[in-house]
């Protein structure tokens, strides 16, 4: 609800779903061990660590993210196979289906949060001059 009344899934302009930047052409080149990760072992293993250092509410949250969205669309994707094009379709469609722009953000830091660690631990590096994550 907006503070104008209900808002329609339609009602939501393109320019709030989240989109990945420029940058990032979705290619995680894969390292040696962790080429063949799939994004469902790499996720479950970012919540693990994770969880010790966030509230069990913010948990709770990535947690459903993860669960009802994430692994549903990319679980059975390695990291590599992820491409940008992937991830500005999975926006749009949850859009369409109606989630608020804030809960696609969420989303979208989720996701974000669980790639900085695929390159901190090197399960993937940073494909392409200029690779960067979103803010957040």
């Amino acid at each position: 609800m907006t503070r104008n009344g209900p808002k329609s899934a339609n009602s939501a302009s393109a320019e709030s779903v989240p989109t990945v930047p420029a940058p990032f052409s979705g290619v995680l080149n894969a390292q040696a061990n962790g080429g063949s990760r799939k994004l469902k072992q790499h996720c479950e293993r970012w919540l693990a660590v994770h969880k010790t250092k966030i509230r069990h509410s913010t948990y709770l949250t990535y947690r459903s993210a993860v669960d009802k969205h994430i692994l549903p669309a990319f679980g059975h994707l390695t990291l590599r196979r992820l491409r940008a094009q992937d991830l500005d379709a999975f926006y749009a469609r949850k859009m369409e289906e109606g989630l608020s722009s804030s809960r696609i953000g969420a989303i979208h830091i989720v996701i974000s949060m669980a790639l900085q660690q695929a390159i901190r631990y090197r399960h993937a590096t940073r494909g392409t001059p200029g690779f960067t994550l979103a803010r957040h």
